[in-house]
């Protein structure tokens, strides 16, 4: 267990970044399911799809900046554009 600020601060950062990580991949993961959904004309499941992708990304847009600065910011940043860019499609 950490005993010192800078290694809480390091443990942190790295439990947001798995957490970010792991908003990136259901994002990712529920707006296929939305299109196909969608495209099977099954509207109750497509919105339910929809909106966990949504919030996925909402979490990455709120926590990101949370993160210092470094390529795994950057990377986060990239991802959220990219996860906004697919739910629009939907």
């Amino acid at each position: 267990m950490p005993t010192n600020l800078e290694d809480l601060k390091e443990l942190s950062n790295r439990t947001l970044l798995a957490f970010l990580k792991t908003e990136v991949d259901l994002g990712l993961s529920f707006a296929p399911i939305a299109a196909h959904e969608r495209d099977k004309g099954n509207l109750e499941h497509y919105e339910q799809s929809k909106r966990k992708a949504i919030r996925a990304a909402q979490a990455i847009k709120q926590f990101k900046v949370r993160l210092p600065p470094s390529d795994a910011k950057q990377d986060m940043e990239t991802c959220a554009s990219e996860l906004f860019l697919l739910i629009s499609t939907l």
